[in-house]
């Protein structure tokens, strides 16, 4: 079984190859949980990644345990604007969605749109929104 650590880096790694093209330019990156950690000050903009294996029913009723379900969850940063945000949210869609990950050698299904979490501004004026993503591996 793959880890949750190998999954991150292909998402991350196909994320952060997208954000490096126009119109971002490298000017913006997408972090796991403790790379963000890291950066003081935190930066303006950036999308923050998640991921966990998930339930399935169907994977409980099968006897083989080859393919694992995952779930990802993306959130878009911002500090400017919800434009800036939502421009964000555009590029990780148009990078995961029906993307085909490599993990361990093994290619994952088609990542597939879950559900989103409308962009927002929060009390200090930080602008945010999150989508989750699923794939069997």
């Amino acid at each position: 079984m793959s880890s949750e650590e190998q999954h991150a880096t292909a998402v991350l790694a196909a994320l952060n190859a997208a954000l490096a093209a126009a119109p971002f330019n490298g000017s913006v990156t997408a972090y796991d949980l403790d790379d963000l950690a890291e950066q003081q000050p935190k930066p303006t903009e950036y999308v923050e990644v998640t991921i966990h294996r998930r339930y399935s029913e169907s994977s409980r009723a099968c006897t083989d345990k080859g393919v694992d379900l995952w779930r990802v969850t993306t959130r878009y940063v911002a500090r400017a604007s919800v434009t800036t945000a939502r421009n964000l949210r555009d590029a990780t869609r148009t990078t995961l969605e029906q993307a085909r990950l490599t993990v361990e050698a093994a290619t994952t299904t088609p990542v597939q749109f879950e559900t989103a979490v409308p962009i927002e501004q929060d009390s200090e004026h930080w602008y945010s929104g999150l989508d989750s993503w699923t794939y069997a591996h």
